[in-house]
């Protein structure tokens, strides 16, 4: 159960910065500053790995509330991949 509510969180995270406006900002940042840091703002395979040691270590290391968080998370993206199926399917 943990692996797959840390899948997820990290699916949600790697949405959440490559899509959606609320981090355009920082990504426009990371890309601007060119390199290595260009390309991982820019890739979702990249970042969910960066993502997925992130929510791992919330979960194992920051106890409850880091668990909350990715259980937030990982909720999140349940809900996104439920929308997106009703939209798909009518």
């Amino acid at each position: 159960m943990t692996l797959l509510l840390v899948a997820l969180a990290a699916l949600r995270l790697v949405n959440l910065w490559t899509a959606e406006e609320i981090a355009r900002r920082p990504r426009e940042w990371a890309i601007r500053r060119g390199g290595k840091l260009a390309y991982l703002a820019g890739c979702p395979n990249c970042l969910s790995v960066w993502f997925a040691g992130l929510a791992w270590a919330l979960w194992t290391w920051v106890g409850l509330p880091g668990q909350a968080l990715v259980t937030i998370f990982a909720a999140s993206a349940v809900a996104l991949v439920v929308n997106h199926a009703q939209n798909v399917l009518g």
